[in-house]
């Protein structure tokens, strides 16, 4: 199929102008008309690396990713926590995300994601690797699972243990308080 030359000579004709009202019309209609199914519920995951392991986080239980966070160490400090850093002018603890999960995979604290359920404890990664919109089946959970915070295995292109860091954030809470 051969591509019509639009020249100033052919647009007096109208054309163009018949052209670009069709294309208006078409455009309102589409407002018009109901939405269209758009299938299955959606997740939008960030996945990141926690030493060489591929772990995915639900965005919605973020508040802020936070890249290359100045660290301060804390002496006597819980195992899994790497020290703290300062956000948006308070200090927040920052653990391990992969000594939290219990792996032997341990982060290089390149980026610290702050969680929504509490916004004093972050977690540190070794890398983000990238944000996906993915259906809520491409999680599968893992049968006789038990710990809350493991929601189950991204599957697709890529194979990723997908946590809920409002749950690790909990479990730090209860497993740490009174401490001072």
């Amino acid at each position: 199929m051969q591509e019509e030359l639009v020249t100033p000579e052919s647009s007096a004709d109208g054309t163009i102008a018949q052209r670009a009202d069709a294309l208006h019309r078409a455009f309102d209609e589409r407002f018009r008309s109901p939405v269209a199914d758009v299938g299955e519920a959606s997740i939008d995951i960030l996945t990141l690396h926690v030493g060489d392991e591929l772990v995915g986080v639900p965005v919605d239980e973020l508040v802020q990713l936070v890249a290359n966070p100045k660290l301060v160490r804390i002496p006597d400090a819980p195992s899994q926590c790497i020290g703290v850093a300062g956000h948006r002018g308070r200090l927040v603890a920052v653990f391990d995300l992969g000594a939290c999960l219990g792996s032997g995979a341990r982060s290089s604290a390149r980026s610290m994601l702050v969680s929504r359920s509490d916004a004093t404890i972050a977690f540190a990664v070794s890398a983000v690797d990238r944000y996906r919109r993915v259906p809520r089946s491409a999680i599968v959970p893992h049968p006789g699972e038990t710990d809350r915070a493991i929601l189950g295995t991204l599957v697709g292109d890529v194979r990723a243990l997908v946590v809920s860091i409002d749950e690790l954030a909990q479990r730090i809470i209860d497993t740490h308080r009174g401490v001072s």
